[in-house]
């Protein structure tokens, strides 16, 4: 009984104290004007998606190279591949003015299983893809807020 005390307690004083999650109701002052796209159409488009939410008072360009690449990392006696490696890359040049003022690369990666059915492995690829895709735009994002020339 004591530990549900303890627990009604804690959610108690963070309800009374306004917690909010760090990523949740992001405000940003800035948006883009022109997206400018390279690389792999897919993962492009994904992040196009991403990016045309935010709406600010700061106009900036943005030049976005991004690649998908899935790797075996294993395979059995066979040869059939067991697990794999996910990485999306994704190089990023904000212009103002046509002056370029941050050049960054954003790169992540995930390990998963090989499974018997290619369309559940398919989904899960995609699932997987759009999960990394909102982690990089988060983190571009966030490069982009920390921007203190304005």
């Amino acid at each position: 009984m004591g530990k549900f005390y303890i627990k009604f307690i804690i959610l108690l004083f963070l309800y009374n104290c306004s917690y909010q999650p760090i990523f949740t109701d992001k405000q940003y002052n800035f948006e883009f004007k022109n997206i400018y796209l390279s690389g792999q159409d897919h993962i492009n488009n994904l992040l196009k998606k991403e990016l045309e939410k935010i709406n600010g008072e700061k106009k900036y360009d943005i030049s976005i190279f991004a690649e998908k690449n899935r790797i075996i990392l294993s395979s059995d006696n066979k040869g059939d591949p067991v697990t794999f490696k996910l990485i999306i890359l994704v190089k990023f040049e904000i212009i103002k003015n046509n002056e370029t003022i941050l050049v960054e690369e954003i790169r992540k990666q995930t390990n998963y299983n090989n499974i018997k059915d290619k369309f559940e492995l398919s989904n899960i690829e995609e699932n997987i893809t759009t999960t990394l895709i909102k982690k990089i735009s988060e983190e571009l994002l966030i490069s982009i807020s920390n921007i203190k020339n304005d």
